[in-house]
């Protein structure tokens, strides 16, 4: 299993790359206003998975993980589902390009692309801790995709071929998985119409609160599209992506501590509580010196990565970090909620995010454009991490290592002092926060910073 992790993680930071550097080259090609057309197109197709997901995803990871022997009926319901899902969405596209009303082809090409995703076997990999084929397909899609992008600007030149190439490498990572799934795993069993209707039941909650959460996460867009324009759109976005290609710590920890945690809420509550306390200071000590580059480096990050015109965005940029520390925090909470099958709780407080940042939006965007989106997402992740955070400790009552806490705040604002007062820059401030963060933290016998380094110097030991 631990090499597995190892592989997978590799792998997958690998693909982010390689995805995150094909974003970075249609924005540096075509500009903000194309990026924003994409971006755009990239959460329609975002909102058309939820449905098509509808939590059967989790459900299948936490079903597995409890009981191998289900591996062949779980993946014939979540192909079923999925099937008559996208069916019905492809005849109802076809039906309404044929009348007129979408003639956006990028957009249509990101619907199918969202199809062949939702048909890959990784939530069976995920569930059986087989980590490394979901990466081995994750990088075949990555790497298959960037090449034929490349190979297509060579000869046409034309953004549209962005999502063609995104389309063929993820039907060969489509094949490959299959051919993983059925050699190594399993098959396709007869569907019993009960038990498929059950699954589908016990996904339903899961379903409607990602479908929640996803109308807070990244609506924003859709809302910036339709009361600014293309190029806010693409400034918001270039900001946004950034944020995404941070998200595989998160989603890595999702995929690695479900099935672990579902485990433990049957088998040991005693020691889930000693794992949340430590899952939070492992988040306090990697994840919150974010909050440095946030305050200090926004706009050289921007400027490094997208170029000159995207500076602007310095701003949102520097709000969504902050963001994005609050969601990481939050992330080790929600997945507790759906270990423990406290979905309830989830659609609750996701149904409220999702109105209260829907309304904030709604009033910031038109004052401050990009950047009252970016502040709706700060306010809406920091009051979910807080709520979740409460309803756990109300479950299981772990401890928060606040002692960590206090220890991280500290270091991090003597070096923000430091750095703000000689005004030092991006490549010279980055090595410094990240050597001055490990001494200063070592220093104090923080145990997670020793045993990260410990950690370290093993594997090179090897």
């Amino acid at each position: 299993m631990k090499k597995g992790i190892s592989i997978n993680t590799i792998v997958e930071v690998l693909s982010r790359i390689i995805n995150f550097t094909l974003t970075l080259v249609i924005s540096r090609l075509y500009g903000p206003h194309v990026l924003g057309m994409v971006a755009y197109a990239q959460s329609v197709g975002g909102y058309i998975a939820l449905f098509g997901d509808f939590g059967t995803n989790n459900e299948a990871i936490r079903t597995i993980a409890q009981d191998k022997n289900k591996v062949s009926k779980v993946f014939t319901f979540i192909l079923m589902y999925r099937t008559i899902f996208f069916t019905a969405v492809l005849m109802v596209l076809f039906f309404f390009t044929y009348l007129g009303y979408v003639n956006n082809w990028i957009i249509i090409l990101f619907v199918i692309v969202t199809f062949l995703t939702m048909l890959s076997p990784n939530s069976i990999f995920m569930g059986l801790s087989l980590f490394q084929y979901n990466g081995y397909v994750n990088l075949i899609a990555s790497l298959t995709s960037f090449s034929l992008f490349v190979l297509f600007f060579i000869f046409f030149d034309d953004v549209i071929f962005y999502p063609i190439s995104l389309l063929i490498g993820y039907f060969v990572s489509l094949l490959v998985g299959y051919s993983i799934y059925f050699r190594k795993i399993g098959t396709i069993e007869r569907v019993n119409l009960n038990e498929f209707i059950r699954f589908l039941k016990t996904s339903l909650i899961l379903g409607i609160t990602i479908t929640f959460a996803r109308i807070y996460y990244d609506f924003d867009i859709i809302m910036l599209n339709m009361l600014t324009n293309n190029a806010t759109v693409g400034l918001y976005a270039s900001s946004f992506k950034v944020i995404q290609i941070l998200w595989f710590l998160p989603q890595l920890y999702v995929m690695y501590a479900l099935p672990y945690t579902s485990k433990l809420v049957k088998e040991d509550i005693d020691k889930l509580r000693s794992y949340v306390t430590k899952a939070c200071s492992y988040v306090f000590v990697i994840i919150y010196p974010i909050f440095l580059i946030a305050f200090l480096y926004s706009g050289d990050v921007l400027l490094l990565l997208f170029g000159e015109e995207y500076k602007a965005a310095e701003r949102v940029l520097s709000v969504l970090l902050i963001g994005f520390v609050f969601m990481s925090t939050k992330t080790i909470f929600g997945n507790l909620l759906i270990a423990l099958k406290e979905e309830k709780i989830l659609v609750r407080l996701s149904i409220v995010a999702s109105f209260f940042n829907i309304f904030f939006n709604m009033i910031l965007i038109p004052y401050i454009s990009a950047l009252g989106a970016a502040i709706s997402t700060l306010l809406t992740e920091f009051g979910l991490m807080v709520l979740e955070c409460y309803f756990i400790k109300k479950k299981i009552n772990f401890h928060i290592p606040w002692f960590t806490f206090m220890k991280v705040c500290l270091v991090l604002i003597i070096l923000y002092v430091i750095l703000r007062s000689f005004s030092i820059g991006m490549w010279m401030g980055l090595p410094t926060i990240m050597i001055s963060y490990i001494i200063l933290l070592y220093v104090m016998k923080e145990k997670v910073m020793e045993e990260i380094l410990q950690l370290i110097k093993r594997l090179f030991m090897r």
